[in-house]
Formats: C-alpha cells, structure tokens, sequence
C-alpha cells in the first residue's frame, strides 16, 4: 500500500524518455479512480467516492474524512495505464512515483530494474502486481469490504466495570450497536435497532429488569422482576404490579373462563353464583336494551342518540337550535330556530300559518337590550297581493313617554295614520313653563308663510295637497327674526339624510290669533258704519 507521504508525492517528478529506449510495450488502462480510503488503524478508516471504478487504498494514521475528499477530488478520474520499456534512458536519481513520458504513453514508474548498465528497464505493472499494489475488487467486494472496516468492536475494563460494545457506523451515522457491562452490582444490556427502537435488560441485586422504547418518542414500556413482584409500566405511566398475593392496577380486563383450582368448594360455589348473577345482569341489561329500542311513541318514552320522544317533557332548562311545533295529527305546524343572517346578529325565528301570544294574567312585553341597531320588528308577508299588516287586539302603549313613532328619515316614516277619532294631545297647564300670551312677533312670521299646492314624490298618488314648504317656514323664521327655536311646528332633520318636517297644529294658535284680531277689527269697521 502507499502511504500518505507516497500518495501526496506521486507524479511529482516528470521526465521525458520519448523513443530514447530499446523497448516498449503499452498493455491498457485500469478503470478511473472513483474511490479513497484512508486506513486509520486496524478497525477505522475514512472514505470518500463510490465503487463505479478503481479504489485507491492508503495508511494514513491522521486521516480525517476531509482529507479523504481532497485526495479524492485530486486523483478523481485518473487513470492507471500499464506498460514496460527496456533500456530507458532517465537519470539514475528518478525513483518509484515518478512520472515518464516513453512513446507517446504517460504514466507513473511503479516499477525500476537496473543492471548496472545505466538504462534500467521500467514498468508500470499488470492486473496482478497492480492488485498487490492498489488493493481492489468489483463493486460489491468493495461494498463488502468498507462494510467489514466500520464495524467497531471495543472491550473496556476498568477497576468498576467492564464493558463490551459492538456497532456498525455508516459515515458519522451510528446504524446498529449493542453493548454488555458488567459491575458489580449489576448486569446491563443495550440494544439499538435500524428502526431507532431501544431495548435494555438490567439486573442488579434487587431483580431484573426489561425496557423496550422507541428512541424518538420514547414510548415503550418497561417489565420488572423485583422481590416486590412483577410490575410492568408503559409510556402513559399505567402500572400493573403483581405480588404473591393481589394484582393491583387502575383498570383490569379480564376475558375468558377465570378458574380458582385452589378455593375450597363453598369459595368456589360462591364466585361461581356471582358470575352467574353478573352474567343474569348483562342480560337483563341487553334485554332492557331491545325493549328500549323497540319503544315506540305513543303512551312510551323513546331515547336514542338522535332524539328524545314523549307525550311531555317536563324540565328546568332546554337547550337546542330549532323546535319544531306538531299539530294533534304529527305535523309540523311552525318551527321555532336560532337565525344567522349575518355575522353581527343572531334572531330567533318564528315561522307559522298564524302565531299568537297570549298573556292571561298581564303583558306581553317584547324588550330590545339598548345596543346599537337593536330593536323589535314586526313584519307582515305580502303573497299572493295580500297587504301584510299586523293585527293588534288591544291597547298600544309604551313603557315611558319619551319614545315616538316613526323617525325623521325616509324608511323609518309611516305613509298615513287611520283614527275614528282625533288625535288627543296633552295639553294640561301643569305640563307647561315660561307661559306668555303675547304672540305680537309672530304677526309677520304668519304674513310670511307661503301656502302651496304639490303632489307627493315616490307614490302612486296622484292628488294634490295643500299645506307649506318646510324650508320656506324655516325662511320665514330668519326673515322674520326667529330661529327654529322660537317655533316648535318646524322640525329640523335628526340627520343629514333625514328630512325637514312639520307640526302644522303648532299654526293652529297663530291663525286662532289672526282670526281674533280680524274680529275686533271688522266689529271696530261696523260701529263706525253704523255711527256715520
């Protein structure tokens, strides 16, 4: 074999023979070099390269696998061509490893054969003397052979222990390894597997015992002979321990026939009843079962997984997402649900021919919670060109009188207001602060209103109504010197898309002003006439 000094100096020395010989003889080349070892010592070595072609073998006591790749990356490729010359001509200094140039062919000069003439004969030798020199089979005896190199047997002894280890290295990769110590309190053995599982065997003077696991996860379980008693543990930390006297573990199953021979025969007459009671309870309880099961609806209660039948259920709380309301016959008559129209609200739906709410002994209350955009809404469905409409069969009345009907904007108003009687507005003295009777600043506030005739805007109706112009009142007011705030009629909108309103029994005072002082004027006009 080289060494690594042989290996780093080859072909450093090159001479040129040319025809300069009596003989010559070019007999091939060998495969590339595809491979490099580095025999450490007798048990370690570093490779580098795979076995498509020639392995180039050489002791290197220093050798790491980085060294191995240089060498590698230095002679990949490189061919070993044989040949033998006789009689060259080359300087007496040219040794083993370096490199001529001898018709036509360079190679390395592996061998010298000198006379004493002063032109030795060189070769670089054939299949046999190349074997000797670079150790080297096919692909699997290569394989084969590394494989043998990295498998590591190591004994220790120290004053404590010894120790024997075995194990298979692929690279820097442990594959397999076992290993057997012995001290003195105890004897250990450890295993380690291609799939990553572990197993070890201990005993020591307190009893044996046995642990497989997965190395990864470490799950497995553990089985201890102790003078204790046996004991096995899994990865979830359940414990069996059996002693010579009781099994003990978080949960039991037992199957199959379960004997007592040791049991006198009263013992065994006795767990023999009991079994036979226990087996009379599973059957009762199988027979319970099918009755069950076979329940049907009427004048019975019938529960499985999917629901619960009964003539009545009576309880504290019922939780679902939708009851379904059956008529005597069985039919679905209206359905009460949980509704997600969106994602900000959730509605109890109530859908039915006709839905009434009764209250024998007081209100029926429907109260909004105050948040924002919370109310109660109630809907009529117009099918088949019937005008939906809500029937209330009482009185209408708030909790407060702070609420009103309607809003200013256009889809929170009401169209029109139907009453067999006037409308009744409180008007009680009582009610009322900062009374004054003096309306003189109104006079050209009234002489300023501007009646007009129009038609309503987004309606089929087509008649003509008389009344004033919101705007032209509020106009009217600044012209005149008020504000808003001196006519409550005016009604400003309560948004910039709400609209202007009025309430017109707020002119009512003003026009019953007007009409008074033209009454004292035309009974003034009528005793001067009669006086002329």
């Amino acid at each position: 074999m080289l060494s690594c000094l042989e290996v780093s100096e080859s072909l450093s020395e090159k001479f040129f023979v040319g025809l300069d010989l009596t003989g010559f003889e070019n007999n091939g080349a060998q495969r590339a070099v595809s491979r490099v070892t580095l025999v450490i010592d007798g048990e370690h070595v570093c490779t580098a390269g795979d076995d498509s072609g020639m392995e180039l073998i050489a002791d290197c006591p220093h050798a790491t696998q980085e060294i191995a790749g240089f060498v590698l990356e230095q002679v990949k490729y490189g061919q070993y061509k044989m040949y033998s010359a006789s009689d060259v001509n080359i300087d007496p200094a040219f040794e083993l490893g370096d490199a001529i140039t001898a018709a036509g062919l360079y190679s390395v000069i592996a061998r010298i054969a000198d006379d004493g003439s002063g032109f030795p004969s060189v070769s670089a030798p054939g299949q046999e003397e190349l074997e000797d020199e670079f150790p080297s089979g096919g692909p699997l005896t290569q394989e084969f052979n590394r494989k043998f190199a990295q498998t590591r047997s190591l004994i220790t002894k120290t004053a404590s222990e010894i120790r024997l280890e075995v194990e298979r290295v692929t690279g820097d990769v442990q594959e397999l390894s076992a290993s057997i110590t012995i001290q003195l309190g105890k004897i250990t053995s450890d295993v380690h597997d291609l799939d990553g599982n572990f197993s070890r065997i201990q005993q020591d003077i307190k009893g044996i015992s046995a642990t497989v696991s997965d190395v990864q996860t470490g799950l497995g379980q553990t089985l201890r002979l102790g003078a204790d008693g046996v004991s096995i543990v899994n990865a979830k930390g359940s414990k069996l321990l059996i002693d010579g006297g009781q099994i003990n573990a978080e949960t039991l199953n037992l199957s199959g026939h379960i004997s007592f021979s040791d049991l006198d025969k009263t013992a065994q007459d006795k767990i023999s009843s009991a079994s036979a009671n226990a087996q009379n309870a599973i059957t009762a309880a199988n027979s319970a079962k099918d009755t069950v099961d076979g329940w049907s609806y009427n004048g019975t209660t019938y529960i499985d997984g999917a629901m619960i039948a009964s003539d009545t259920i009576a309880a504290s709380k019922l939780k679902g997402g939708s009851v379904e309301i059956l008529d005597p016959s069985g039919n679905v008559t209206g359905v009460m649900k949980v509704e997600f129209p969106n994602f900000a609200a959730r509605n109890v739906g109530i859908t039915s021919g006709n839905i009434f709410l009764t209250a024998e002994n007081g209100y029926i209350s429907l109260v909004s919670d105050g948040k924002t955009n919370a109310g109660i809404t109630l809907m009529g469905s117009n099918t088949a060109g019937v005008q939906p409409s809500v029937l209330v069969a009482g009185d209408v009345v708030p909790n407060s009188g702070t609420f009103n009907i309607g809003r200013s904007t256009a889809s929170e108003r009401w169209n029109n207001i139907f009453l067999n009687n006037n409308p009744t507005v409180t008007s009680d003295l009582r009610c009322k602060k900062n009374l004054r009777y003096d309306l003189e600043q109104y006079d050209p506030f009234f002489d300023a209103l501007r009646p007009a005739a129009y038609t309503v805007r987004e309606t089929q109706d087509v008649k003509v109504n008389l009344g004033l112009g919101a705007q032209d009142v509020e106009k009217a007011l600044l012209d005149t010197g008020l504000s808003p705030d001196d006519f409550a009629g005016l009604v400003l909108p309560e948004s910039k898309d709400g609209f202007y309103a009025l309430r017109y029994e707020q002119l009512l005072p003003l026009c019953i002003r007007q009409i008074q002082q033209l009454k004292k004027r035309v009974s003034v006009l009528e005793k001067e006439v009669e006086h002329g």
